[in-house]
Parts: structure tokens; sequence; C-alpha cells
């Protein structure tokens, strides 16, 4: 009887939805989140739901036997489905256009990956993690100068955060450590003070000579 009364209370089939999602029982959440959206299948929140339940049925259905790339992908179309209803009620949700975009990369679908993480950051220009998400399309889609352009715009606003630069130097193929050690040494309060060495692949190619032994034991000299 108290089942009955539920399964006609959307919000209470909601708060179950989302109860279960944390528990990480996807599949029971996409069973509530599916029943509220029976009883009015335009609810925001119960899109929302149904999206996050089904991504996280494929993200946990990758771990189970026999489980084929074709059923994960339904999963994560069926996800997408529940957002494009979503977007298609409330066009700037920036967390609903950057579930779709990180969807979207799971199923290799990199240009419109990248096109709706561009209107997450639009939507919300605070939230770093958008912008990561956007660089990693564009990166994973070949688009180097784009993924470092976007990298370079998340540090002219988080510029604190030295995880940015080390991630732009992937995007471009070569490393930004001195500045991430800057900016770290900036946010945690200490000094830094860098020895250059010439031992790259630039100088292998051009003199032959590897790491020396002469200069790993002046390394050894330093405090990192």
């Amino acid at each position: 009887e108290a089942y009955a009364k539920i399964k006609k209370n959307r919000e209470a089939l909601q708060i179950l939805a989302d109860c279960n999602l944390k528990l990480g029982d996807a599949g029971r959440a996409m069973d509530y989140a599916q029943k509220a959206l029976d009883l009015d299948g335009k609810d925001l929140e119960s899109l929302r739901l149904a999206a996050m339940a089904f991504c996280a049925r494929a993200e946990s259905k990758k771990t189970d036997p026999g489980a084929t790339s074709g059923s994960i992908n339904g999963l994560y179309e069926d996800g997408i489905t529940f957002m494009d209803r979503y977007l298609k009620l409330r066009p700037d949700d920036a967390d609903v256009l950057s579930l779709k975009g990180q969807t979207l990369y799971n199923l290799s679908r990199l240009e419109d990956s990248a096109k709706s993480l561009a209107k997450s950051v639009e939507a919300d220009p605070d939230n770093v993690d958008n912008y990561y998400y956007l660089a990693r399309s564009l990166r994973a889609a070949g688009e180097a100068e784009a993924a470092a352009e976007t990298f370079d715009r998340a540090i002219s606003r988080f510029p604190h955060l030295a995880w940015l630069y080390l991630e732009k130097g992937h995007a471009v193929g070569s490393t930004q450590t001195e500045e991430a050690m800057l900016a770290a040494a900036e946010v945690y309060g200490f000094n830094v003070e860098a020895t250059e060495y010439p031992y790259g692949t630039q100088h292998y190619l051009e003199t032959g000579e590897k790491f020396p032994d002469r200069a790993l034991d002046e390394m050894r000299q330093h405090d990192a």
C-alpha cells in the first residue's frame, strides 16, 4: 500500500532515484527516474536524474561479465536522449551540457562533445572542470592548438591551479613543469629556484649525448 502511494508521488520517486544513484545502484535509479517521468514527462529533475542514472549504469556495466560495447553505448545513447529532452526546456544548463559533452566523449563523438562542452564553458565560465573536459575532447580530436588555447583561457581565470599548466603541456606535447611549479609556489607559499639542464631530446639529436653522470651527480645536490 505504501509503495502504491509512492509510485504516484513524483518527488518521492525522485528522492529514491537520487538515493540509489548515491548508493551506486544505477539500475534502481533508472527505474525510479523513469517512473517519475511517467507521471510528468517534462519534469526537469526527473529528466536530469534519468540521464545521470543511464550514464552511471553504462559506467558500471563496463565491469559486468559479458557486457558488450553495444549494450554500454546504448545506455549512453539513452542518457543523451534524456539530456536532449532536458536541454530543449533549459538549453543553458551548464551541468547538463557538461554531462552531455562527457557522454559524447565516451562515445567517441568528439566534435559533438566539444560543441556541448564549449556551451557549458560559456554557460558557467567559473567551472574549471568544464575547461578541462573541453580541452580533452579537442585534444582527442587532434585539435592540439585549440586544446592549448582552452587551457590558456582556464589559466588566465585560475592562475593558481598548477595542474592546468601540466595539462596544457600534455595538450601541446611538452610539459610546462616550471610554470606549474611557480603557480604551486605562489599558492602554497614556498620559494623556487630552478636550474635548467639541456639534456632533452633536441640535445640528444644534435650531440648524441644522453644524460651524463656529471649532471646526475649535480642534481643529487638539489633539494628536489
